[in-house]
């Protein structure tokens, strides 16, 4: 059974906290919480003195990272290789060198300090929001030529060479 919990913390501990308990009673056999990144000690810590437990096989926090490489480790890795941060920016600069002069709007944005990192966060964006490189395309034509039109066409190509570079290597 998956149960989603979400809100502020301090409006949200009570509730999951006798969840948790209940849970616990019941006999299941594995309880996860996904918590952020920075949280998951605390959050253990705070689980394991609220439900007073000194310990436990069957509760584990994990961050979304960790999960990911649970779930690796329960249904097999695939066959790519997971590429981080660096390795998307390095295909992204890749990409903007590739397509030139292509670009209208981002044409020699490579050589601008920063700036594949942060196309790199907006695709990571993008893919979050479900949108492809074809959906930003049909944006972009319904938009017409102004500056938002054009920024979505090139972002949609540079998208576009990124996925190609990552097709059959890479997963991102």
């Amino acid at each position: 059974m998956l149960r989603y919990l979400t809100g502020p913390r301090r409006a949200l501990a009570p509730r999951l906290y006798e969840e948790l308990r209940e849970a616990l009673a019941s006999g299941r056999e594995s309880l996860l919480v996904l918590v952020p990144e920075q949280y998951t000690l605390e959050a253990e810590r705070e689980l394991m003195d609220a439900l007073n437990l000194p310990g436990s096989f069957r509760l584990q926090v994990l961050s979304p990272g960790r999960l990911c490489r649970l779930a690796f480790e329960q249904a097999g890795y695939p066959q790519s290789v997971r590429i981080d941060e660096r390795g998307r920016v390095m295909l992204l600069h890749d990409a903007l060198s590739r397509l030139g002069n292509e670009l209208t709007w981002y044409r020699g944005a490579q050589h601008r300090r920063g700036f594949t990192e942060l196309a790199a966060g907006q695709i990571k964006e993008f893919k979050q929001a479900g949108q492809t490189p074809e959906s930003l395309e049909k944006m972009a034509g319904e938009l017409g030529e102004g500056a938002l039109a054009q920024k979505l066409r090139d972002l949609s190509r540079i998208w576009t060479v990124y996925e190609q570079s990552l097709a059959g290597r890479f997963m991102d």
